[in-house]
């Protein structure tokens, strides 16, 4: 059954068979080329995100479902708020996944997927977020005299969280980010629980699960295996709780990068209970 945006049920339903609105901008693959396809889905998804942001539920929580069995090719995009919503539920049950191509990083884009300004946001479901990484680790590598070095500054990551207190992650695998898999700044009162974060251990730079500035963050029976830090708590975080998390292959839990340059800075009051498997290299604290 399709929801229209707006309605008093509080839903948008976003679905290629069910809502009129929507479904010019969706085509099968086999119709359309990836170039047009990946414009589209674009549209799409902004159009969703504007209408669900905007939508007056009189206090009820809005969800947005992007469907099963369906995959989602998408630019670079920023969903920004304050919302009039309440709350925001995206229930991901489909599979979004990154352009095969290294050129939008030159337009000074360093994430993929970044929410700003949201409250109350929630994301889960079985679904995918695909960074589809590998071309960007290839091209990040360079020959040098002593073997194999990094230069890896312009990738992006993946999934990026900007000022969204009471926010909600539950349930999604996230794989082979171009560089972070997720990263939480300036954000209080934070859960991410029943995660699965994976890319190949000798992939640069992917860390886990990025936390800055931020205050109250619970990290709670996940799987991360990367080719970095499991999780890397950086500078003015307090208040972290890692607990039933499986690490590895990984560095381990980091808490790193402070007083760069020489500033002053801190991270208080940690704590994390986590299980390594035989991958993990070290954990740093």
């Amino acid at each position: 059954m399709a929801f229209v945006p707006g309605s008093s049920n509080g839903w948008v339903y976003l679905n290629t068979d069910g809502l009129v609105k929507y479904e010019d901008m969706f085509v099968a693959a086999s119709e359309r080329s990836k170039w047009i396809l990946d414009c589209w889905f674009h549209k799409a998804f902004n159009k969703a995100w504007k209408d669900i942001c905007n939508a007056n539920a009189g206090g009820e929580i809005v969800t947005l479902e992007i469907p099963r069995g369906k995959t989602f090719l998408l630019d670079p995009l920023v969903f920004h708020g304050p919302c009039k919503a309440k709350a925001i539920h995206i229930q991901l049950g489909g599979t979004l996944i990154a352009p095969l191509s290294t050129s939008w990083a030159n337009e000074g884009v360093d994430t993929w997927i970044q929410f700003s300004n949201v409250d109350n946001l929630y994301l889960d479901g079985d679904g995918k977020i695909d960074g589809r990484g590998s071309i960007w680790w290839q091209s990040c590598m360079k020959k040098s005299v002593y073997g194999i070095s990094f230069d890896c500054k312009r990738r992006p990551g993946a999934l990026h969280f900007n000022n969204c207190n009471g926010l909600q992650l539950k349930g999604l695998s996230h794989l082979n980010s171009p560089r972070a898999h997720i990263s939480i700044k300036n954000c209080k009162d934070v859960i991410v629980s029943d995660l699965e974060i994976s890319a190949p251990d000798e992939s640069p730079n992917t860390d886990g699960i990025d936390i800055s500035n931020s205050y109250n963050v619970q990290i709670l029976q996940s799987i991360i295996g990367t080719g970095d830090d499991c999780v890397a708590i950086n500078g003015g975080s307090s208040f972290i709780n890692i607990t039933g998390v499986v690490c590895g292959p990984g560095h381990g839990i980091s808490i790193g990068s402070l007083g760069d340059g020489g500033d002053y800075d801190t991270v208080e009051s940690t704590r994390e209970k986590l299980y390594f498997n035989g991958n993990s290299k070290w954990c740093e604290d």
